[in-house]
């Protein structure tokens, strides 16, 4: 479960029930940003210069390893032409 709320012109993302730790939450949402982008046919190197993050962020979050701020977050939504909601949730 997550809540997501917008102050100031940005979307915030919280995590409560439903992942044991952050490490769960960031790892099913690095799986569905790879699995967006495999469908798309987008190397990860063109999924980055699209986001404008490094190449190895994106390999970082597509693994889990490594969390995303709501920014970068609306990024990769934008360029993989999904909301947020779905990024973080699958719905």
């Amino acid at each position: 479960m997550y809540y997501r709320w917008l102050y100031n012109g940005i979307y915030y993302v919280s995590v409560s029930e439903g992942y044991a730790d952050m490490n769960d939450f960031y790892a099913d949402t690095g799986r569905r940003i790879k699995e967006k982008r495999i469908a798309l046919r987008l190397s990860r190197d063109k999924l980055a210069v699209m986001a404008k993050i490094s190449d190895k962020f994106l390999y970082d979050i597509e693994t889990g390893h490594k969390g995303m701020s709501a920014e970068t977050l609306y990024k990769l939504a934008q360029a993989l032409e999904v909301s947020m909601d779905w990024l973080v949730s699958g719905y």
